[in-house]
């Protein structure tokens, strides 16, 4: 956490609702998003306050969802209508777990990405053609590869290794076709890949 925050206090105590309802109202970057999060996932008391000493720059908001394959992460992204919720579902039917359908926080801790839904999304996820469902989902993950959603012409058949900058980590990225009948089986490729678990000659 104190690669993005510098701590100045942290009140342990339960937090008074008219207390808090002051709060919302200062633009201190604890109350936005990811840095309030941080303080439930890191298993500080439920009611405890962060604040920092420095304003954090409001970060770009990623348009990726994210899933867990084991014990490790991998985000798929891509601008709407572009497969992430269909990809995510079939992965899910193959027994991944659904972390965030679109929009998760993401934080750095011990040198790792991590993922989390945004608290009013968690365990949602839209199916075109069916509606919005509500699923059991992992509270957060470590993410150890991007994958990036696009049409199979714009993949090449040997492509370079890529990585892509998050938060100043860099990530292992993969392009795929979310639509081809083998997107789920690279995706599981790519995470071993990412994690060194295969190697490509």
């Amino acid at each position: 956490m104190s690669d993005l925050y510098t701590i100045v206090m942290v009140i342990p105590h339960r937090i008074k609702k008219d207390t808090l309802n002051a709060l919302r109202r200062v633009k201190f970057p604890f109350y936005c998003g990811a840095a309030h999060c941080l303080v439930d996932l890191e298993g500080k008391h439920s009611n405890s306050l962060l604040m920092t000493s420095t304003p954090v720059a409001p970060q770009p908001l990623i348009h990726a969802s994210c899933l867990a394959l084991g014990e490790d992460g991998v985000m798929l992204r891509g601008p709407s209508a572009s497969g992430k919720s269909s990809l995510a579902l079939r992965l899910i039917d193959q027994g991944a777990d659904l972390v965030g359908d679109d929009y998760c926080q993401y934080w750095v801790r011990n040198g790792a990405l991590w993922a989390a839904a945004q608290p009013p999304l968690a365990g949602l996820l839209e199916v075109r053609g069916i509606g919005v469902i509500n699923l059991p989902y992992r509270r957060q993950v470590a993410v150890r590869a991007v994958i990036d959603l696009c049409p199979g012409d714009m993949i090449d058949r040997l492509p370079e290794r890529e990585k892509t900058t998050i938060h100043g980590l860099f990530i292992p990225c993969y392009r795929l076709d979310p639509f081809h009948n083998d997107a789920c089986a690279k995706v599981r490729l790519a995470v071993r890949l990412a994690t060194g678990i295969i190697k490509t000659v």
